[in-house]
């Protein structure tokens, strides 16, 4: 299954450039194809 996200939150680490933890929230039940 492949499930749309959004991206609601980027958490950086300590120099402000190395990406640590990328918060989501997706919809279970709206399943679609990946184009």
């Amino acid at each position: 299954y492949a499930f749309p996200i959004k991206c609601t939150e980027v958490i950086y680490g300590d120099d402000k450039e190395t990406i640590v933890e990328i918060r989501a929230e997706y919809d279970p039940l709206k399943k679609s194809k990946p184009k």
